[in-house]
């Protein structure tokens, strides 16, 4: 039971979980009423810096953890692909900012129960298309394509992945399920606006995909243009490029999707997963 939890206060040179060294472990807890706060816990390596707070409520068998925090890393790709969770991204250094919680026990997490909010802000990597998740979808979006319709250069996209300068993402989680109406992906060939959701359980999406071709120079006068237009019927002078953006809607779910282009002027050509 939780009140038989004592106070703690740990230090560690090391901690490991399933075989990999999560760094130099503090952790500081003290007993509450039919609860347990979690005062400091900090993990340190030379690539990751964790740091939160949180507690432990109990209400008969009801039990609520909730925890906030920080996670700063200079190889964010390395660090999944070390706590086996994704092998699409490769280096990139990720800011996040977390406010997370569960119905159950700190040992007893699961996604199926998970909610909270987070804040993301990556720079500088690629994500790739190896397995199931959000690099396969970006692979199936045809903006290599665009191409033959505007002559631009999308070398970027290849079998080594979609490079990116930034992605900044704002994600509300409910009981699994991951919602976000802003989640931007700065890539070499275009800049993709992501919104909708997915569950973490069963992988199901429901994603609406804006992307808009980034122009050589020759081309900065067509954009010009178009945001000119724009800007004259919508009164918004960020409206981004939306008259050159390509509109696509993706359903199903990571290993099984449908993409939809939408108000294309073009004849759409179906979209199936790689």
């Amino acid at each position: 039971m939780i009140h038989d939890f004592p106070a703690l206060n740990i230090q560690s040179k090391a901690l490991y979980w399933q075989g990999v060294n999560l760094g130099q472990l503090e952790l500081l807890t003290q007993p509450a009423p039919n609860g347990l706060l979690i005062k400091k816990l900090v993990l340190n390596t030379d690539q990751e810096q964790l740091s939160l707070v949180g507690n432990w409520q109990q209400q008969g068998a009801t039990n609520k953890t909730t925890i906030k925090g920080t996670l700063h890393s200079k190889n964010f790709g390395q660090l999944l692909h070390q706590i086996h969770i994704s092998d699409n991204l490769v280096n990139t250094t990720a800011n996040i900012q977390f406010t997370l919680n569960w119905a159950d026990a700190p040992y007893a997490f699961s996604s199926t129960n998970l909610s909270g909010d987070l804040n993301l802000q990556m720079t500088n990597g690629r994500i790739l298309g190896v397995n199931p998740g959000l690099g396969r979808i970006l692979g199936a979006l045809d903006i290599w394509k665009i191409n033959k319709r505007l002559h631009l250069d999308f070398s970027d996209v290849t079998e080594e992945g979609l490079s990116f300068s930034e992605i900044n993402a704002d994600i509300t989680i409910d009981q699994g399920l991951l919602s976000s109406n802003n989640f931007y992906i700065n890539a070499m060939p275009a800049k993709i606006d992501l919104s909708g959701t997915t569950h973490l359980d069963t992988k199901q999406i429901n994603i609406n995909a804006t992307v808009l071709p980034k122009f050589p120079i020759a081309g900065t006068i067509i954009g010009s243009i178009a945001n000119s237009v724009t800007k004259t019927f919508t009164g918004d002078e960020h409206a981004g490029g939306f008259l050159l953006s390509l509109l696509y809607k993706i359903t199903g779910t990571w290993e099984n999707f449908v993409i939809v282009r939408q108000f294309d002027r073009v004849t759409p050509e179906p979209l199936k997963t790689p």
